[in-house]
C-alpha cells in the first residue's frame, strides 16, 4: 500500500503537577471544547483560539515565576493546536500537516510522565518530537514509494 498523504497528530494529554496548577489564570476551568468541523476555516479558527489560550498560560506562568513552564508554553507558539487546556492536569493536542485534507492520520498518546513543561523537551521521547519524527518518516516512505 502506498502512502499518499499523512497527517500526524500528537495527542498529548499532559499531566501537570499540582504545584504548577497555581500558575494558570484563576478563571474556572473550561470544559473541553467540541471537535471543530474538519474544514480549513474551522480548523484555522480553532488553532487561533488555542494559540491565544497558550499565550495566556505562558504569561501567567512567567508572571508567577515558573520560567521553565513559561519557556515550554512559549515554544508552542506557531504550532497548530486542536485543543489546549492549561487548567488542572493540562491537555495539548498538536496537529502536524493538513488535517482538513488528510487521508491518513496518526495519533500519538504520551506516557503518564509527560507534562506541558516536557511537551517537547526530550527529543523523540516527547510527544512533539515523536510526532515530528513520525511525520519525517512518513514523508520519507512516500518519496520511496512504499509503506
Amino acid at each position: 500500500m502506498r502512502l499518499r498523504r499523512t497527517t500526524g497528530i500528537a495527542a498529548a494529554v499532559a499531566a501537570v503537577a499540582a504545584t504548577t496548577a497555581a500558575v494558570y489564570p484563576s478563571a474556572p476551568a473550561d470544559r473541553l471544547q467540541p471537535m471543530p468541523a474538519l474544514t480549513a476555516p474551522a480548523l484555522t479558527a480553532r488553532y487561533t483560539a488555542d494559540a491565544h489560550r497558550i499565550a495566556l498560560a505562558a504569561s501567567a506562568a512567567r508572571r508567577d515565576g515558573n520560567t521553565g513552564l513559561a519557556r515550554s508554553l512559549e515554544a508552542m507558539h506557531g504550532g497548530h493546536f486542536l485543543d489546549f487546556d492549561a487548567a488542572g492536569q493540562g491537555l495539548a493536542v498538536e496537529v502536524f500537516g493538513n488535517l482538513a485534507t488528510a487521508t491518513r492520520v496518526a495519533i500519538l498518546v504520551p506516557g503518564s510522565d509527560t507534562t506541558l513543561a516536557t511537551f517537547d523537551s526530550r527529543g523523540t521521547a516527547s510527544p512533539e518530537g515523536a510526532a515530528r519524527a513520525l511525520m519525517a518518516e512518513a514523508h520519507r516512505l512516500n518519496v520511496l514509494g512504499s509503506l
